[in-house]
């Protein structure tokens, strides 16, 4: 709605509202004159003539011929003043709006009164902070004098002196203004509560995150804000409230929320075009590096339009840098990049640039290593340019992530060598645990080396089979049956795991004991962390396993009439088209007497063709012969 819009949208309100008799319907030329002034200037103001506007409004102030149109020219002429960004006329028509305000009705002079107080709302153009909070003392200073019941009204100029404060840096003041602020609105009606809270939390989460950030009070905010249920909040009320919960998220670690909340945070003051939305799209950028996002920030619409704004373009870099694990030119950029240091001097995200550090050294390194069987500690800290203390911490904070479980940490050698597997044998028993003691330890007993033998486990089972059974086992050495308690499994043989001042009585409390500490240490062992895979990738392994689910199903059916692995084209055949009626019918039944026949005259028909074949087979040979007597001769007749 324009202004033209809304000035006639008033006129026509105050109309309907304005109280006097109208039942007269004799108006006279006077009246009629000032209704016309009154529409000529409101038509210059619309061409923008705001000058020739606001001499047509006086004229008609000075007359004051009717109440009414004297009411509509001074509100004109504070509006026209505000286009005019005249701080002093500002002044000298809003005295003149409050002297004639109480001659107007309850309802109109609310309703002209909350429509005046809305014209300040935002910052007057040309006017500085100090004005606004002069007109929001004599929108006060009205609501006392004339004792006025109505909260919103009350409600809305302390928001507006509490928005005056902040735009003089005056917090503290603002701080407590604000504070009684919400203890009365707490306390209102539901209605009152819906509808202003909301904005008096916001603006108290201005406070709280400006210069060093209290993040306590900014979450105890964050948290009364969005459980409260206000039907249609403001853009920039929105911007603010989801700015500071991704604060308060990114000062918990919480680096997926914080990222979402600074992306709707941003569209929220990208509708009101409000300045802050490039500050919260830096912020977006940081927590979407932490976060690990897959998105480019850029991708999405609602950012197009900021990628050539300076400060955006340093960040973009770092972002790319990270994404490429280009550690070399990260380490530039963060130390020889004089805009970069200057961007983050003083600027919140610089307490957040050690997290992307240690994320991109973190990647560097789990690449890195992939390339080689064993790399030392003194190749990385090159690489990363960090000291061998803050090299040591990563690595060994990686291994207790299980993201490089089977390597090994040499902190002697200095070096990070891969194994293939698990450091400790999976399948280890308590009484394994034993033996080894016993092997490496064998000097603290009272026992010489040869009576270990070669096979140490054998041995050892009769060590403990000779300490803890009563009855002699059969082909036991007879010395250990003659040796102390404290000698077969002594004190000192055990010290190195387990804090014990006892001897074991039975070998099953020993292996209790023993089997304890051999969880306590696989406890230690981090399990393999789970490998991250990308959007893409996983949507290749999601349909991978669906085709592995539909084959097992297809196996589970059995035999089908169809192979559902062919294309079912070539599964059809025309044989399958013909009838059964069609095809050979089976033989039917015949008596013996019939059979007998039919054998008979079977063999009668062989017989016959033997006979003539016999009959064939020697006239042949008779003629061939004759014809081998008459060789070389002329044959007679």
């Amino acid at each position: 709605m324009s202004d033209w819009d809304d000035d006639m949208y008033d006129d026509e309100e105050e109309e309907l509202s304005f109280e006097e008799d109208d039942a007269q319907e004799s108006v006279d030329e006077s009246a009629t004159d000032m209704e016309s002034r009154y529409f000529w200037g409101k038509e210059l103001r619309q061409d923008e003539k705001l000058e020739e506007a606001l001499q047509v409004f006086q004229e008609n102030i000075d007359k004051n011929d009717n109440p009414e149109y004297v009411f509509k020219s001074t509100k004109q002429a504070v509006k026209v003043s505000i286009e005019l960004g005249d701080s002093a006329k500002i002044m000298r028509y809003l005295d003149l709006f409050f002297k004639q305000l109480p001659q107007m009705g309850v309802s109109y002079g609310d309703a002209s009164f909350s429509k005046m107080l809305h014209r300040f709302d935002h910052p007057i153009p040309g006017c500085s902070s100090e004005l606004q909070k002069q007109v929001y003392d004599k929108f006060s200073a009205y609501l006392r004098a004339s004792n006025s019941s109505n909260e919103r009204l009350v409600i809305r100029v302390e928001l507006g002196r509490a928005g005056a404060l902040l735009a003089e840096q005056n917090y503290s003041e603002a701080h407590l203004l604000l504070q009684r602020l919400e203890n009365s609105v707490t306390a209102s009606s539901e209605a009152i509560k819906s509808t202003y809270l909301l904005e008096v939390l916001a603006l108290e989460m201005v406070i709280a995150s400006h210069g060093e950030i209290n993040v306590e009070e900014l979450s105890r905010l964050t948290k009364m804000a969005n459980k409260l249920g206000s039907s249609i909040p403001q853009s920039r009320i929105v911007g603010i409230v989801k700015e500071c919960s991704g604060l308060v998220a990114m000062f918990d670690e919480d680096f997926q929320t914080a990222n979402h909340c600074f992306q709707e945070s941003f569209r929220g003051f990208n509708e009101c075009g409000d300045d802050r939305r490039v500050d919260v799209l830096m912020k977006y950028i940081i927590s979407n590096l932490l976060s690990e996002s897959e998105i480019d920030p850029f991708q999405s619409g609602d950012f197009q339009g900021f990628d050539d704004v300076p400060e955006i373009v340093k960040l973009m870099e770092l972002y790319r840098y990270v994404q490429e694990t280009d550690i070399a030119k990260y380490n530039a950029l963060l130390n020889d990049d004089e805009e970069f240091k200057k961007l983050m001097q003083g600027n919140l995200l610089a307490q957040f640039i050690p997290f992307v550090t240690e994320l991109v050294h973190v990647r560097f390194v789990l690449e890195y290593l992939q390339l080689f069987k064993r790399v030392s500690f003194r190749k990385l800290q090159e690489k990363l340019k960090i000291q061998e203390s803050d090299l040591e911490v990563m690595l060994l904070k990686l291994y207790g992530e299980g993201k490089i479980s089977n390597y090994k940490l040499d902190m002697v050698a200095k070096t990070v060598e891969f194994c293939g597997g698990s450091v400790l044998d999976p399948h280890i028993r308590p009484i394994d645990v034993l033996e080894r003691l016993q092997l490496f330890q064998k000097d603290k007993l009272n026992v010489s080396s040869d009576d270990f033998g070669t096979d140490s486990q054998e041995r050892l089972q009769e060590l403990l089979s000779t300490k803890f059974h009563k009855d002699p086992v059969p082909n036991s050495p007879t010395i250990h049956t003659e040796l102390p308690s404290s000698t077969i499994i002594s004190k000192e043989v055990l010290e190195p795991l387990i804090s014990t001042p006892r001897s074991f009585e039975s070998s099953e409390e020993l292996f209790k004991e023993l089997g304890h500490y051999l969880e306590y240490i696989k406890s230690a062992i981090p399990s393999k962390a789970p490998i991250k895979c990308s959007i893409i990738e996983r949507v290749r392994i999601d349909s991978q396993n669906q085709e592995r689910e539909k084959i097992s199903q297809i196996d589970e059916i059995g035999n089908t009439d169809h192979d559902h692995l062919i294309p079912e084209v070539v599964q059809f055949t025309m044989m399958e088209n013909l009838d059964v009626s069609d095809r050979e019918q089976p033989a039917q039944e015949i008596s013996e007497e019939e059979l007998k026949d039919r054998k008979l005259t079977s063999l009668y028909e062989l017989v016959c063709e033997l006979s003539r074949y016999y009959d064939s087979v020697k006239r042949n040979f008779s003629e061939g012969l004759c014809a081998n007597r008459n060789f070389g001769g002329e044959v007679s007749e």
